[in-house]
């Protein structure tokens, strides 16, 4: 036999009220109460989170993922864009400050770029040679290098595949810190 609030007698926060033929057919009715809160409320009252304070840790070469100026640029198809904003709205989520201003500020340069439309693929290889002569870091993302990994223009860049877009924040993070990573 199944009892909620009503048929019990009482009302939403009180102890329930038992009739004596309740009480009787059901052994431990009265709820328990512990004498410490749970660690889900302990989690809720804490100011930083663990995953946090891992992120919020400088490494050991003094960079501090999450507060780097990433310039991104998405070229290509209507699905590459859908993707470019995926991959913008991750890193956002993260700390990082997503800009389309091109100039010395910017830490990470992210291109995301399709080998359909054969202008767009010209054209990111352009910018890609722009990009590694300012000295910060660049990251290759979309079908372009997820199409031809071994391209001479992307040999010493960090690559995120089109099937490992959702890993874009550890890529990026990897770049900032000067690392080549290639998730394809």
């Amino acid at each position: 036999m199944v009892l909620d609030m009503e048929d019990m007698g009482g009302v939403w926060g009180e102890a329930p009220r038992m009739s004596p033929s309740v009480t009787s057919s059901t052994r431990s009715v009265t709820p328990t109460r512990r004498s410490r809160p749970s660690k889900e409320v302990y989690a809720k009252q804490s100011t930083v989170s663990a995953a946090d304070t891992d992120r919020i840790s400088a490494s050991k070469d003094g960079i501090v993922p999450g507060v780097q100026t990433v310039y991104m640029k998405t070229q290509g198809c209507a699905h590459n864009v859908s993707d470019g904003e995926y991959m913008a709205g991750l890193l956002a989520a993260h700390g990082y400050t997503i800009t389309q201003v091109w100039d010395e500020n910017v830490d990470v340069f992210l291109f995301n770029s399709c080998t359909v439309k054969g202008p767009s693929q010209d054209s990111f290889l352009n910018m890609v040679a722009k990009a590694k002569s300012s000295g910060a870091a660049v990251v290759a993302a979309g079908c372009v290098p997820q199409g031809d990994p071994d391209r001479k223009e992307l040999q010493d860049l960090s690559v995120v595949g089109a099937r490992q877009i959702h890993r874009v924040v550890e890529v990026v993070e990897e770049a900032a810190k000067g690392n080549v990573v290639r998730l394809l």
